[in-house]
Parts: C-alpha cells; sequence; structure tokens
C-alpha cells in the first residue's frame, strides 16, 4: 500500500486501521491505538474510534450493502478502498454527521490514499446507495447474515444455546456498551467516588451485586476519569468483577490466578486482600507486563506475588507441590459474551476455534484441579454465551471428577443453570459471562 498523503485525519487513519483488520486478519485491540496516536484533535480521536468499531459492529451488513453497489469485487491490493466504502456507509446508515460532509471528506481520502481512480467510484458508490437505500435494504435483509450483521455460524449457535434469547444477543452485540468502573476500595469509598466523579460532572450509578462498582452514563476519556493514574479506579465491567467477589479469600490464602493477563481480576482480589500468597500466571510475556503496569498503578506490587509467564495447564514448569486453597481459572475461550466490547471477533473468530478452546479449557481444568488443596475451591470463568464452553463443560468435568462438588453461588445475577450461573450479554447492562465455583471433597 502506497504512503498516504495530506495530513492524517480520522476517515483516513480508520481506514488503514480497518484494512490491518479486515485484510490482515490483526485484531482491532492492535490497530486502534496507533491509528489514534498521531491524531491531534480529541474529536478526531473518537470519531476514529467509533468509524472502527461501528464498520466492525455491521461489517456483514455493510458488506452486504457495497457487494449488491459495486459491478465488480475490488481486488485484494485495493482492500482500503473497500474498507473506505464500508466508513462511508456506515455514516450515512448510523451517524448523524450531515450526509453531504460523511460523503464528501470519505471521498477525499481516496486522493490521499494515493488512488484517483477510486474518487469517482467511492463517490458514485455512496451516492448510488443514497437513492437506492430503501430498496437495497429491504433486498438484503432477506439474508439473515445481513440483517444481523453476525456470520451464520454465530446465528446457529445463539439459536441453538439460547433459541428464547438470541435476537436479544444480538441485540445487544450491536449496542455500544456502557464503561464501568471499580473502585479501588483501599484508597476511597465507592460513595466517596461517586461524589467525586459528580464533582466533575460525570454521571454514574451503582452497579447491583458488586462492592465497588460503578456504571458511567457516558463514556469518557481516561484522563477524564479522576485520580485514575493514582489508582483509585479501574476500567472494568461489572460481570468481570463478580469473579473476586464469588472466590471467597481469606488472609494469607495460597491463590492461584491462572490466565490473569491483562489483570482486572487479579487486582481485585489483591484490592480485597493484599496478604494473599498468590501466583499470576499468563503465556503471554508481553501480556504479563500489563498485569505488572496495571499492579504498579494500583499499588498493589508485593513479595507475596510470583507472576511468570508459562502456560497454566503444564504444572511440571512452574508447580513447586504447594497446593493452592484458590484457583481463579478465567478460561481462553470465544469471547460471545463481549462482542459489544470487540466486534472484530465476529470476523476474526471461525467455527473451528470453538473445538479447539474447549479442549483447551478441558486440559486446564484437569490440570489445575492437581495443584488444588482437598476442600479449595475452583471458580471456572469464561466471557462467553456458548453453553460447550460453560455448564456443559463443567457438567464433563464433574462427571471425570469424582471429588468435585458444584457449590451454589450466593449471587443473583444473570440466570442459575444446572452448574453456575450464566449472564448474557446486555443483562442488566452487563457483559455475557459465565461462572462455576468448584470444591474439592
Amino acid at each position: 500500500m502506497l504512503t498516504p498523503t495530506g495530513e492524517p485525519n480520522a476517515r483516513l487513519n480508520a481506514t488503514l486501521a480497518l484494512t490491518q483488520v479486515i485484510g490482515f486478519k490483526r485484531s482491532l485491540a492492535d490497530c486502534l491505538e496507533p491509528a489514534r496516536a498521531n491524531l491531534k484533535s480529541p474529536r478526531d480521536r473518537a470519531l476514529t474510534q467509533q468509524l472502527c468499531y461501528g464498520v466492525l459492529r455491521f461489517l456483514p451488513r455493510l458488506q452486504a450493502i457495497s457487494q449488491e453497489l459495486l459491478s465488480k469485487p475490488l481486488k485484494k491490493a485495493d482492500q482500503d478502498i473497500e474498507c473506505l466504502i464500508l466508513i462511508g456507509l456506515y455514516q450515512l446508515l448510523e451517524l448523524r454527521i450531515p450526509a453531504h460532509a460523511a460523503l464528501n471528506a470519505t471521498v477525499d481520502v481516496a486522493k490521499q490514499l494515493r488512488k484517483i481512480w477510486a474518487v469517482k467510484l467511492v463517490n458514485a458508490l455512496l451516492r448510488n446507495f443514497q437513492r437506492q437505500q430503501f430498496d437495497l435494504i429491504e433486498k438484503i435483509d432477506k439474508n439473515p447474515v445481513a440483517k444481523y450483521s453476525h456470520p451464520h455460524w454465530i446465528l446457529q449457535q445463539f439459536q441453538h444455546d439460547w433459541s428464547e434469547d438470541w435476537k436479544k444477543l444480538i441485540e445487544a452485540n450491536l449496542q455500544q456498551p456502557p464503561m464501568c468502573l471499580r473502585v479501588n476500595l483501599r484508597r476511597t469509598s465507592r460513595e466517596n467516588y461517586l461524589k467525586l466523579l459528580k464533582d466533575q460532572e460525570i454521571n454514574a450509578e451503582i452497579i447491583s451485586e458488586t462492592s465497588a462498582g460503578l456504571r458511567l452514563e457516558k463514556a469518557v476519556d481516561i484522563e477524564k476519569i479522576p485520580y485514575f493514574s493514582e489508582g483509585w479506579v479501574s476500567v472494568q465491567d461489572g460481570a468481570a468483577q463478580f469473579a473476586a467477589e464469588i472466590l471467597d479469600i481469606f488472609e494469607n490464602a495460597q491463590v492461584l490466578d491462572a490466565c490473569a493477563a491483562p489483570g482486572g481480576k487479579t487486582a481485585h482480589l489483591l484490592e480485597k486482600n493484599l496478604n494473599l500468597k498468590m501466583w499470576v500466571l499468563d503465556k503471554d510475556e508481553n501480556r504479563l507486563l500489563q498485569i505488572h503496569n496495571t499492579l504498579n498503578r494500583l499499588d498493589l506490587l508485593s513479595e507475596n506475588l510470583t507472576i511468570k509467564s508459562v502456560e497454566a495447564q503444564n504444572i511440571d514448569q512452574w508447580w513447586n507441590q504447594t497446593l493452592f486453597d484458590r484457583i481463579l481459572l478465567d478460561a481462553p475461550c470465544s469471547g460471545s459474551g463481549v462482542i459489544r466490547r470487540h466486534p472484530d471477533i465476529t470476523f476474526l473468530r471461525k467455527p473451528k476455534d470453538i473445538q479447539s478452546l474447549v479442549e483447551q479449557q478441558q486440559q486446564l481444568l484437569d490440570a489445575l484441579w492437581k495443584v488444588l488443596a482437598k476442600g479449595g475451591k475452583l471458580l471456572y470463568a469464561t466471557c462467553s454465551v456458548f453453553r460447550q464452553e460453560n455448564d456443559l463443560q463443567i457438567q464433563s468435568f464433574i462427571q471425570r471428577h469424582s471429588d468435585a462438588k458444584p457449590l451454589d453461588i450466593a449471587f443473583q445475577f444473570g440466570r442459575k443453570m444446572s452448574i453456575g450461573r450464566q449472564i448474557l450479554s446486555g443483562q442488566n447492562h452487563l457483559d455475557g459471562f459465565y461462572y462455576a465455583l468448584l470444591q474439592k471433597d
């Protein structure tokens, strides 16, 4: 791809980021910050993010419209122009930007990409969409993939697992998620922090069933969150905060956080009780650095912490024969419960991935059960709504391990399953999550 000309702007940078995601299968998390970094205006940075998230959220729908309007498919080398077209369509469909302004600014990006031939194409295609919009939408909506902006295999899985709720799941995935905070109760109370937010004209409400959770009325930049860099608060969805609430830790307990990155649940456990002898594992060294930085910001680093880069299921590589009183297994999963926060999941995740993840979860459960003390508790968690990763996985585990006893979870969030509790995406404004608490008899 040629180096763009002219000043960086939101639409240009969003095009470059989406080209990396759609054309080269990179995650949006890896591409978005570089795309925002060289933009001086907060407004441009916000628009870049909005365009990237929006296009990926509605990608099957936007691609269906684009294919109807193009006389022939674009070449692979012109993936950037395809992404630019998707950005233009998204603005005309979903944003309140005046159509003429969105259209002109989008067409100008083709010039910056040094593809003058595409200027007429992008302009004509977007204007054709304006003229034919209603007929086009009626036509593409006959295809469920385009209508619901989800790949066929995910629609099938939702319908199979949640026959009465699958449309609610889809609706939640297409919404912008709320920004949630977890107050560090070692620094201040939730009530005091609520007042602090109010003084900054930031409206928030308490997340029920959590001891430290707050949900903001509107998302704000991290820089505007009071005392964030001083460790008074972290960004974490309410559903993820349940982990530390369920796993009843105690003074000087031996605790294992087996798949810890990026460290939110690790930090929450330490905020509740700093006097833990805690092992923190993750196979990705770069993500371990995230954990270290998070714990350092919150002033939670101590000599009681052992942080290692290792695959947790390979216990021969790290275990020192000390049994753990508590284990948190926040297992690798499909992420199907957090699509609203990571819309690239529906594009990057493939059906074959699920069986591989289910096998990995099984390996982790079987291995970590060996390092749990008798009477100890293991909390299994996923940010998934696929039942084969959740209650069906735990049912299978209990059949293999006669000393595994499922415990009731006292909290009333989500819905009670045969084992554990399931939160569906968007339920009570929460992310999709599953929790099962097991005790070793």
